[in-house]
C-alpha cells in the first residue's frame, strides 16, 4: 500500500503534468518543449514565437522572418507551428511551400509524425483521417487540410487560411535575379490567389539578395505597398557575439565567416547577417572609372553626340516598382574616346514620358542623334512611328531593334571602359549611373545599362548594329 508521501508525490506529478499540457495547448513555446523537451530554446526564438502566436490569434496577417541557416527556423515555423495551428484550428487549411517540393514534403512528413505521436495525442483530440498517408497532403477528421508544394510550382485548386513559405529560393541561385523575380511573380500570381478571406502569410528565409522575395516585399512596403511585420535575426549581435550560443559558438561562426567569405563576402552579409548587398557584376568594374571623371569644361569640342533611350511607361505607385525610362547621352572624338555626358531616368506615365523626352531633346539640340529601343512586334513599330511624327519631329531619331542578350549588348561598351577609353562628365547623376553599371547584371535595375549599351553600339559600333525601320 502506497504511503502518504508516495501519494502526494504522484499527485504533484499529475498536477504538474496537467499544467504542462494546458500550457502546451495555449502556448507554441510550451507546445514545442512538450513534444521535444531537449530542443534548444534560445532567447532569439522568443520574439519569433510570440509573433507566430499572434498570427494564430489573427492579430498579424503578414509576417516576414529573416534568419540564418541552421538557426532553428524550421523547427518552429515549419514543424511545431503548423501542427499547433491546425490542432487549435482543426477546420482550417494550410499551404506550405519551399524552393524544393521535396523539402516541403519533408516538412509535411514531420508534421504528420507529430500528429501521430503519443505526446500530441495527450494534448489535442484532433486526428488525421485514416486515408491521410501522404506526406504531401493530409486531412484532419475535422475537415482541416495540409498541402506541401514547391515554390513556383502549381497549387491550382488549393486554398488556405495559413500560407507558409520557407526559403523560396535555393542558395545556389543567390545572384540569379531572374529566379528571384520569377519567385515574386509566383508569389503574387499563384500563391496569393490561394488565400481564403482573412488568411495569414508567414515567410521565413535566409536572405540571399536585395531582390529576393523578402527584399522586394519590404521595398514595396517602404514605398507604400502592403504592410508586413518584419523580424530580422542576424547570426551575431552588434558586438560580434553569437545570437544562438546554445548551438553556435563565436569561434564556430567566425570559421563559417572565413569559409563562406573566401570568394564571395556577400554570402556572409546576406545569409548570416540578413543584410544583402548588391555585388559588383562581371561587365563593369568601379576601378575602371576611378580616374575617368572630368569637368564639363574639359570635354573636347566637336564631339559626335547621341542619346539612347531605354523606354518604360509606367508610373511608380504604392506597391509597384516598375522599370525606369533611362536616357544616356554620349559623345565620341575622332580618336575614338567616348565621353558620357549626361544620364537621366524617371518613372512617368506615357504622356509625361513624351513631354519630358521632348524637353530633353530640346536641351540637347538638333545635332544630337536620338536612338530608342524598339520593342518586338507591331506595337514597337507603332511607338517608334508615334515618336517620329509627334514627339521628336525634326530630330535625327531612329528606332532600333535589339538583338542578343542584355549582357551581349553591353559587351562592346564594357571592353572600352576596361581599356580606359570612356570618360564621365561630373554630375549629380553619376552615383546612380555608376552604381547600376557596376552591379550589372546582378543589380536591381539595368535601365541605365540598356540605354548606354544602345547608344554606344549605335554611335561607336556604328551602322552594322542599327536596323533602320521602314527600310528593307
Amino acid at each position: 500500500m502506497a504511503n502518504r508521501t508516495e501519494l502526494l508525490s504522484e499527485e504533484s506529478y499529475l498536477l504538474h503534468e496537467m499544467e504542462r499540457r494546458n500550457n502546451a495547448r495555449s502556448s507554441l513555446a510550451e507546445y514545442g518543449l512538450y513534444l521535444n523537451p531537449y530542443c534548444l530554446f534560445p532567447d532569439i526564438h522568443l520574439e519569433m514565437i510570440d509573433l507566430l502566436e499572434k498570427v494564430e490569434r489573427g492579430e498579424i496577417k503578414r509576417l516576414i522572418i529573416n534568419m540564418p541557416p541552421r538557426f532553428g527556423k524550421s523547427w518552429w515555423v515549419s514543424q511545431f507551428f503548423p501542427a499547433w495551428y491546425l490542432s487549435r484550428n482543426p477546420r482550417r487549411k494550410i499551404i506550405h511551400a519551399s524552393y524544393s517540393a521535396d523539402i516541403a514534403v519533408d516538412f509535411g512528413r514531420e508534421i504528420r509524425n507529430i500528429f501521430n505521436s503519443e505526446e500530441h495525442a495527450q494534448l489535442f483530440e484532433v486526428r488525421l483521417r485514416q486515408d491521410s498517408k501522404s506526406a504531401k497532403r493530409f486531412h484532419s477528421t475535422n475537415g482541416g487540410h495540409y498541402y506541401a508544394a514547391g515554390a513556383r510550382g502549381s497549387i491550382t485548386g488549393k486554398g488556405c487560411h495559413l500560407g507558409i513559405i520557407e526559403d523560396p529560393t535555393n542558395a545556389n541561385d543567390m545572384d540569379n535575379v531572374s529566379i528571384h523575380n520569377k519567385c515574386v511573380s509566383w508569389f503574387k500570381g499563384t500563391f496569393r490567389s490561394r488565400l481564403e478571406p482573412n488568411a495569414a502569410i508567414v515567410i521565413v528565409q535566409q536572405r540571399l539578395h536585395t531582390q529576393d522575395l523578402s527584399g522586394q516585399l519590404i521595398q514595396e512596403m517602404e514605398e507604400g505597398g502592403e504592410k508586413w511585420v518584419v523580424l530580422t535575426i542576424p547570426a551575431v549581435d552588434e558586438n560580434g557575439h553569437s545570437n544562438f550560443p546554445e548551438r553556435w559558438s563565436d569561434e564556430e561562426l567566425e570559421q563559417i565567416k572565413l569559409s563562406v567569405s573566401f570568394k564571395n563576402p556577400r554570402v556572409w552579409t546576406a545569409q548570416y547577417l540578413q543584410n544583402p548587398k548588391e555585388g559588383e557584376g562581371d561587365l563593369f568594374k568601379a576601378a575602371w572609372f576611378k580616374d575617368k571623371y572630368v569637368d564639363p569644361e574639359e570635354v573636347p569640342e566637336n564631339l559626335v553626340m547621341a542619346r539612347g533611350w531605354d523606354r518604360a511607361a509606367t508610373e511608380a505607385a504604392p506597391g509597384k516598382n516598375p522599370d525606369y525610362s533611362a536616357g544616356v547621352k554620349i559623345g565620341r572624338t575622332k580618336e575614338g574616346r567616348v565621353y558620357i555626358l549626361h544620364a537621366i531616368r524617371f518613372r512617368k506615365s506615357p504622356f509625361e514620358n513624351e513631354i519630358l523626352t521632348a524637353d530633353i531633346a530640346k536641351q540637347d539640340g538638333r545635332k544630337v542623334k536620338i536612338y530608342q529601343e524598339e520593342e518586338p512586334g507591331s506595337s514597337g513599330k507603332t511607338t517608334t512611328s508615334h515618336y517620329q511624327r509627334n514627339v521628336l519631329s525634326g530630330y535625327s531619331f531612329k528606332g532600333v531593334k535589339s538583338s542578343g542578350s542584355k549582357v551581349e549588348r553591353a559587351g562592346p561598351a564594357s571592353a572600352q571602359c576596361e581599356a580606359g577609353n570612356v570618360f564621365i562628365v561630373r554630375g549629380n547623376w553619376n552615383a546612380d549611373f555608376i552604381s547600376e553599371l557596376i552591379t550589372f547584371p546582378n543589380g536591381k535595375n539595368d535601365d541605365f545599362v540598356d540605354g548606354f549599351s544602345l547608344v554606344y553600339n549605335c554611335l561607336v559600333e556604328k551602322p552594322n548594329y542599327i536596323r533602320k525601320l521602314g527600310k528593307k
